[in-house]
């Protein structure tokens, strides 16, 4: 392994039966290493383009159900106000 890759190795000597003769502090260590390995290189990270495409989908999607609430607040406090 080259680079940041090497820092995720896991520790040498690891106990073959699990985590059971490691102390806690070992246990976390090696967490929180497979949890990096996992999270930085084997996800599949979008694209600028996709990332703004999917920004541009959310921001739309939030305004038209805003405008909706919008208009269904105003209706109900028309109907509220007429029965009253």
């Amino acid at each position: 392994m080259k680079g940041a890759e090497a820092d995720f190795r896991l520790p040498v000597g690891r106990n073959p039966r699990g985590n059971q003769d490691m102390s806690w502090t070992d246990r976390a260590k090696l967490f929180w290493r497979e949890m990096l390995v996992e999270t930085l290189h084997k996800v599949t990270w979008p694209t600028r383009e996709e990332l703004a495409e999917s920004t541009m989908v959310v921001l739309v999607t939030v305004l038209i159900i805003s405008a909706f609430i919008y208009i269904v607040d105003l209706a109900v406090n028309h109907l509220i106000t007429w029965i009253l």
